[in-house]
């Protein structure tokens, strides 16, 4: 069983998720202090799997389709969850399944995703389209494990104060209210 630090990436492995910038940065890193796993599959799997042979990236996983419950003790385990997406998402479930589980997210800085996302507290954000951007933030995360320990608590107090299924029940009865008093 490896016991070195990972980074997870969970979604459709498709062009517009970014997987292969994400390929690309860790090639970058030169890395071998941390692995990439990859949750998920989809029309780029065969591809991706192809451009980590060629370029001997020996540090990169692909997990394949996992269920919810597999997805989360993964992210228990991380360093952080990384969301390259080149796309502007509607909602980021799985940042806020990250900060369910205590760990913090970089993500693109796009739409829904930058939202959910509190620069240097819970997580980063940076350009979709800058993969020397993701690998410095991606060092930086390796060379600084307590500070990202401490990301993650407050990504997860940020879960407890704004996505429980009770907050999000209160906050849509509250939308019903105002609209049968309107």
């Amino acid at each position: 069983h490896e016991k070195k630090p990972y980074f997870l990436f969970v979604g459709r492995l498709s062009p517009e998720k970014g997987v292969r910038v994400l390929l690309q940065v860790w090639n970058n890193l030169y890395s071998d202090s941390a692995l990439l796993k990859v949750v998920g599959d989809g029309p780029q799997s065969a591809v991706l799997k192809q451009y980590c042979t060629e370029k001997g990236l020996g540090t990169v996983r692909f997990l394949g389709s996992r269920s919810l419950a597999s997805v989360l003790d993964l992210m228990q385990g991380a360093q952080a969850v990384v969301v390259p997406s080149q796309w502007y998402e509607t909602f980021g479930r799985v940042v806020v399944e990250a900060f369910a589980c205590g760990r913090p997210a970089i993500v693109s800085d796009l739409g829904a995703l930058a939202e959910l996302v509190e620069e240097g507290e819970t997580g980063f954000k940076v350009s979709p389209y800058d993969p020397q951007a993701w690998a410095d933030r991606i060092r930086w995360c390796i060379d600084h494990p307590v500070k990202l320990e401490e990301m993650g608590r407050k990504a997860r107090q940020c879960y407890l104060a704004n996505y429980t299924p009770e907050i999000n029940y209160r906050q849509l009865m509250a939308i019903y209210q105002k609209v049968l008093n309107s």
